[in-house]
């Protein structure tokens, strides 16, 4: 890893909506000053076992800085700040050694007491993104996706579980389409499952019932941690071919929900006040290119940042 690639300057377009865009309020930010906003931006240029598109994280910027600031519920009141991106090494690099820079990298936002929002990666970055947090004390992950499966060998284990043993308190999963649970356990969605050693699934099906609610359980079944770390798959919308056909319904994992049900959770949760890192992540291939992963990625942020210090 190289360290970080200064942000671009934020210029609203001459075109699209009147009014306040994020292109008006994110700052270019540096180590010394990320702790002086409510959030800042990290974007994370790489895919597990090929080439993120270099224009990834640029063209997530350029979605973001058109979408209008009172996109959510609340009044948008948060600053927001621009670390840039993460040097991260496409040169053969093997994905430990990756992971250890980002970890170390990741380690120093924190430390500023800033919530970083990583953008541009996969999965393969969760246990980075996350783990220098458990350093900081209890913490809990809430994660909005379609899979409880992770990476698959021999990339690892699944970032759930390897946070798990790491020291992480608890695991709160929304969106998978059916529970996995062992033979005979309780049907109650918040059943705790032998495979993570401690995990709480809300299934899609009741996000889709009732979006808050369900985030409240999940919330509540990590218990009195200190910090929360967020994470939200984007195949959870866009499916499991990330073109947001209904490719991923009828499988196990699968699933999709409403690109306004996921941002109504996300901002729901940012207003609690107890997340302390958020992460997007999603294939490279549904990454590519300014389509719509790229625009609901840029649009979850956006209502996360309207529950940052909103009313």
């Amino acid at each position: 890893m190289s360290g970080l690639v200064a942000p671009p300057v934020w210029h609203p377009s001459t075109t699209g909506p009147s009014g306040t865009r994020f292109a008006h309020v994110v700052k270019s930010a540096t180590m010394r000053t990320a702790g002086t906003y409510d959030a800042v931006l990290v974007g994370e240029p790489y895919a597990m076992g090929s080439k993120a598109p270099a224009t990834t994280t640029t063209v997530f910027r350029e979605a973001l800085a058109g979408l209008p600031t009172d996109v959510g519920d609340r009044e948008f009141a948060a600053s927001v700040g621009d670390l840039g991106d993460v040097g991260i090494s496409h040169d053969g690099t093997d994905l430990s050694t990756v992971r250890a820079d980002v970890a170390r990298f990741t380690g120093r936002v924190y430390a500023r007491d800033a919530v970083p929002v990583f953008f541009g990666s996969d999965s393969a970055l969760t246990v980075p993104n996350a783990r220098p947090l458990l350093e900081t004390g209890s913490v809990g992950m809430v994660s909005v996706g379609p899979s409880r499966t992770g990476p698959e060998p021999p990339v690892g284990p699944p970032p759930h579980a390897a946070l798990l043993r790491a020291g992480l308190e608890a695991v709160s999963v929304l969106g998978p389409r059916e529970r996995q649970s062992q033979a005979g356990a309780a049907e109650d969605p918040r059943v705790v499952l032998d495979r993570y050693d401690a995990e709480h699934v809300v299934p899609a099906d009741a996000v889709d019932r009732d979006p808050g609610a369900a985030m409240s359980q999940a919330i509540s079944a990590l218990g009195p941690v200190d910090a929360i770390f967020a994470s939200l798959d984007l195949a959870v919308v866009l499916g499991a071919n990330g073109t947001g056909a209904d490719a991923g319904m009828g499988s196990i994992d699968g699933g999709l929900i409403e690109e306004a049900r996921v941002g109504q959770m996300l901002e729901q949760l940012a207003a609690t006040g107890r997340v302390a890192g958020f992460e997007v992540v999603s294939s490279a291939a549904s990454m590519a290119g300014n389509g719509k992963g790229v625009r609901v990625g840029a649009a979850a942020i956006a209502r996360f940042f309207a529950g940052l210090g909103g009313d």
